[in-house]
């Protein structure tokens, strides 16, 4: 099955190549979008919620893309 991404997916993907580090959401936003720090927007979410529709066999219990509350996102272990 060939699953295909957006440069910013894949960007996005990439960016967490410290396998189990947590990225702050201000980070995702910053080096990706562009937006400074204390911006809110529901942009990394909802682009989240996409990679997670196109990746995760079940999107409502994720394993790949995990949500750190208040933090940001981190990646599989």
């Amino acid at each position: 099955m060939q699953i295909y991404l957006t440069a910013r997916s894949s960007s996005f993907l990439l960016l967490d190549e410290r396998t189990g580090s947590t990225v702050p959401r201000s980070e995702l936003l910053r080096s990706l979008w562009g937006y400074e720090a204390g911006a809110f927007t529901r942009t990394v979410d909802t682009h989240v919620a996409s990679l997670r529709q196109k990746l995760e066999g079940n999107p409502g219990r994720p394993e790949l893309i995990l949500t750190v509350p208040g933090v940001g996102y981190n990646s599989w272990d």
